[in-house]
């Protein structure tokens, strides 16, 4: 099966995730189509704004352990959280 994604904002990426963590599709049958890659909207306009996710709620969400240096208790801004996307979904294409 192959599959196309046209966006890379937060609701693409996180549809990446989900196939990543399913293990449904392998990534090279898929397909990113996006201007940008970069988060989009989300990133671009809003990502200065703070989440009410704390660090440590965000970074286990992924399964990440970078960024250790980070109080787990701080929110996490928004432009963090879609990088952890970001991070998440380029790992899955290695």
């Amino acid at each position: 099966m192959k599959l196309l994604v046209v966006g890379s904002g937060a609701a693409g990426l996180l549809f990446l995730w989900h196939l990543q963590q399913s293990k449904k599709i392998l990534p090279q049958d898929i397909i990113i189509v996006d201007p940008h890659h970069d988060g989009g909207d989300l990133q671009r306009k809003w990502g200065s704004v703070q989440s009410n996710t704390t660090w440590s709620q965000t970074l286990a969400v992924f399964g990440l352990s970078q960024w250790k240096d980070l109080d787990p208790t701080k929110p996490a801004p928004l432009h963090h959280s879609i990088t952890c996307l970001l991070y998440t979904s380029d790992a899955a294409d290695e």
